[in-house]
């Protein structure tokens, strides 16, 4: 939690310094595009018809027009004389002189301002064809996505995260302003970001390379079942922004690293359709996406769960749907059962950590937390155990998790440089289910840290792949 005074709990602090973290990217976009619009005027005032290289072209041609001009006058001087001959108009094909008979040195001067004409036209035409390719260039540019609208919303958006950081009743007014605030600007700006995605610009090739792993990996259970592939195989940005679009917008690309566990809900929803079909309730279906996401992605979708999405507000129920209260209780009471028990000590302290920061920021409200029914814990367990019995190599590996732990503590221990972390954890580079999970759990405990710990996992996420997965690695071990 906070230790400066501030009435902001930790899971709200979280959200609030994401959300800032994504106006400032919108700022960075902004001005990247700012910049690239006045390079672009550059080129387009270079090859405009009425540019700099227009003018220039004209000029040259006046001076050879002048030039050659000059030269008629003394070729015709030169016409009684007994060694003339018939002199070559300016662009006029070159006449060979007759055998023996060498050009004068005004003939030659002509020769050469009549190519050096013919080498300016050339140069007018293919400046002319350059100009009207340019203009696909503009037309498809980024810099043409630019809007003034996107970054007046960044300021206010902005200006909200910090009124809400010093309100007597932050939550609220958290609840109140960032979901209408938070769409205005992320709608504005996921349009910049799928312009830029078609433009070929993104995320870092190999970090999308890993996410796309993870995203099979998630999804292995439906194709086992030979199902046509479906939503799961959207990009993690649309993945990320649908999920946001309740209650707070993932789909910013710079830090989608944090919110990349939930990706697992919406393929997790996709399982249970395949899997289930109409045979449970809506409640029933979004309990068992979430304990799929757990099964597959550990301990990090819980966590990621309870900072970026759930809703603390037991009034914020959503018709036919668990309250997201029933939703966290769901998970926590089944996490220390993630490998047959055998790590129950490790999960465990997640369970009572996570448990702790969602009841300060449950404090912020009124009301009863609801109950588990006995319906819903039996199918949720149910569901478990059909997970376990038909997918068990597509449960999380828990033997990892001391050298996940361990990762956590080094990616938020400052004493530490970079390069040191970055190399020493560079096995997780092959595994981004290991080292999202590191993240948040470093995050957790190093709640303060967390600008070093998403610097250092992107280094690694960025870094070279082929290593095996850290739980590969301890089994190997003999752990």
């Amino acid at each position: 939690m906070p230790t400066n005074g501030s009435k902001v709990d930790l899971i709200l602090d979280t959200r609030l310094t994401l959300l800032a973290q994504a106006v400032e990217e919108v700022n960075q976009v902004s001005k990247a595009m700012t910049e690239l619009n006045d390079r672009l005027r550059c080129v387009e005032e270079f090859l405009s018809h009425n540019g700099t290289l227009w003018k220039v072209e004209g000029q040259l041609m006046t001076h050879m027009g002048d030039a050659d001009t000059r030269l008629n006058v003394a070729l015709r001087d030169m016409r009684d004389l007994p060694e003339a001959r018939p002199r070559r108009m300016a662009g006029e094909p070159e006449r060979s002189p007759h055998p023996g008979q060498t050009p004068s040195p005004l003939e030659e001067a002509a020769d050469r301002i009549a190519r050096a004409t013919a080498e300016i036209n050339a140069l007018t035409e293919a400046r002319r064809r350059a100009w009207e390719s340019f203009q696909d260039v503009r037309r498809w540019s980024i810099a043409g996505l630019q809007r003034s609208e996107t970054g007046q919303a960044a300021q206010d958006y902005k200006k909200s995260i910090e009124q809400i950081r010093a309100d007597e009743h932050p939550w609220r007014r958290y609840e109140a302003e960032i979901p209408r605030q938070g769409y205005q600007l992320f709608d504005q700006y996921l349009e910049l970001v799928a312009g830029m995605a078609v433009r070929g610009f993104g995320l870092d090739a190999r970090i999308m390379a890993d996410v796309n792993r993870l995203i099979d990996q998630l999804r292995k259970p439906i194709e086992d079942l030979d199902m046509p592939r479906g939503s799961g195989r959207r990009s993690p940005l649309t993945l990320m922004g649908s999920l946001g679009k309740r209650h707070l917008p993932l789909g910013y690309p710079e830090w989608s690293l944090w919110a990349l566990p939930l990706v697992g809900r919406s393929v997790g929803e996709e399982f249970v359709g395949v899997c289930l079909g109409d045979s449970v309730t809506p409640r029933t279906r979004l309990l068992c996406a979430d304990l799929y996401a757990q099964f597959v992605l550990g301990p990090s979708y819980v966590v990621a769960a309870t900072f970026l999405d759930f809703d603390p507000n037991p009034q914020a129920v959503r018709p036919e749907v668990p309250a997201d209260a029933l939703r966290l209780q769901t998970l926590l009471e089944r996490l220390p059962a993630l490998g047959g028990g055998k790590f129950e000590g490790h999960l465990s302290t997640t369970v009572k950590n996570v448990d702790r920061e969602w009841r300060v920021a449950r404090s912020a409200f009124d009301g009863d937390d609801p109950v588990l029914d006995e319906e819903l814990r039996f199918e949720a367990d149910r569901f478990l155990q059909t997970l376990r019995k038909e997918y068990p190599d597509s449960e999380y590996p828990v033997s990892g998790l001391p050298e996940v732990k361990d990762a956590a503590s080094q990616l938020a221990n400052e004493n530490l440089s970079d390069q040191t972390v970055v190399q020493g954890l560079s096995g997780f580079s092959n595994s981004l289910r290991q080292l999202i999970c590191a993240m948040w759990l470093g995050r957790l405990a190093h709640p303060d840290k967390a600008a070093i710990i998403y610097k250092r996992a992107k280094l690694i996420a960025s870094g070279a792949s082929g290593s095996r997965e850290p739980s590969q690695a301890s089994n190997a071990r003999g752990q």
